[in-house]
């Protein structure tokens, strides 16, 4: 579990796990005080430790041998239906080909936790009313976007996926998550 407690200053908070914690604060053109990782920040980190770590852990279960792995996460927004990670994963060690390519693989999968269009119908309509006010204060998120078909005409194909209900009120809580693969 991860938890965000606020500061005095703006919007500042420290966010916590069971055993580390670590500044956060929005910039200060959004007016925080540019103290620790923004929001954005943040997702962009997760993405780039998950990478780095699901390669590492590859190779050392494969006995490959991979001296060092950097990852550089960026989010962008080409529109405003669309938030776009681009990422690069950059190997060091004597590696052959094969092996490069096999752990290059690792990171050709799409992971996702995403809020998503839930099934019922009066959920829906609340999840399109909130959306206009949720997205600003949730750093553009969209409480009402289709999941599953927002990945597949992205050229994914879902190898898993699990939906439902977080704590919480339902129109705000209803997730997807699993993983995808680029169609060949």
């Amino acid at each position: 579990m991860i938890q965000v407690d606020s500061l005095p200053s703006a919007y500042r908070g420290i966010v916590r796990s069971s055993s580390h914690e670590l500044a956060s604060d929005a910039p200060v053109a959004k007016g925080g005080g540019g103290m620790g990782f923004g929001a954005h920040g943040l997702l962009e980190a997760s993405l780039a430790a998950c990478l780095n770590m699901a390669v590492r852990m590859h190779a050392d279960q494969k006995g490959i041998p991979l001296e060092h792995v950097s990852t550089r996460v960026t989010l962008s927004w080409p529109d405003a239906q669309v938030s776009k990670f681009e990422y690069s994963v950059d190997l060091t060690g004597p590696l052959s080909a094969e092996q490069c390519a096999e752990l290059h693989a690792i990171d050709g999968q799409l992971l996702f936790v995403e809020h998503g269009l839930a099934p019922e119908e009066p959920v829906r309509r609340w999840q399109n009313r909130l959306t206009p006010v949720w997205k600003r204060i949730g750093g553009g998120c969209h409480l009402n976007r289709p999941i599953r078909s927002f990945i597949e005409n992205a050229g994914f194909a879902i190898a898993q996926i699990e939906t439902g209900y977080m704590k919480g009120p339902r129109p705000m809580t209803f997730m997807y998550e699993g993983r995808a693969a680029p169609r060949p």
